[in-house]
């Protein structure tokens, strides 16, 4: 799936089909100042990930059970044969709940892409 970012006068992301803003959180976290160097390590393939405390964290799923739900009733998701990433959205005011995604690598480092350039652009 390919989805397009944008980034507000503010510097807030916003990305398509991305209602609970976790995506867009998750291109926070990775083009944050103390992230943005080591984003390209941290979200290869064999990467660690990324966190920013009381904000949220791309974390990299390599079994079943990392999954979160409802992804991990979904077949077609298998980390055996597939870079899959969970990002992780903290609660917030704008957001009273937790929320969780499930991306592949490359279309993680796809979007990450697209928000490094329009931060560099602004």
């Amino acid at each position: 799936m390919t989805r397009t970012v944008a980034m507000d006068e503010h510097g807030r992301f916003t990305v398509a089909e991305d209602s609970d803003e976790v995506i867009a959180t998750a291109l926070v976290i990775a083009t944050a100042p103390h992230n943005a160097d080591a984003a390209a390590t941290a979200l290869a393939p064999g990467g660690d990930g990324l966190s920013t405390q009381g904000i949220g964290s791309i974390d990299r799923i390599t079994d079943r059970e990392d999954l979160p739900a409802p992804f991990d009733n979904d077949l077609a998701l298998d980390p055996d044969r597939q870079e899959l990433w969970r990002l992780f959205r903290e609660k917030d005011r704008r957001h009273p709940r937790v929320g969780q995604y499930v991306i592949t690598g490359d279309e993680l480092r796809a979007l990450v892409k697209q928000a490094l350039a329009l931060r560099s652009a602004r």
